[in-house]
């Protein structure tokens, strides 16, 4: 009989010993899933940042070279017929300017 209370003392020990770690463990695990969903906002929210400045970026891109293509064969067309075949139209617009 004595064996057995020896037993269940030595197993009752180890599942408390076991709780606490259990316990610990939920709480390291709670702590390291808020850290990872701050993370992840951060992540998403600099994702949308990059997104906004890189599309920004390109409208500006696109409307400035729209806008100067159609100057330039504006101006190509108008003083076409005066200009000699070696025109250099590029130093045409530096004089201009």
């Amino acid at each position: 009989m004595e064996a057995l209370e020896k037993r269940v003392k030595i197993c009752t020990d180890e599942k408390r010993h076991l709780e606490k770690k259990v316990s610990a463990l939920e709480k390291q695990n709670s702590s390291l899933l808020g850290q990872l969903k701050k993370l992840q906002k951060l992540v998403t929210e600099g994702t949308r940042q990059t997104a906004r400045t890189g599309t920004c970026a390109m409208v500006r891109i696109y409307i400035l070279t729209h806008f100067l293509s159609n100057l330039m064969c504006n101006l190509r067309i108008d003083i076409l017929p005066i200009l000699p075949r070696s025109f250099d139209f590029f130093t045409y617009l530096r004089v201009l300017r």
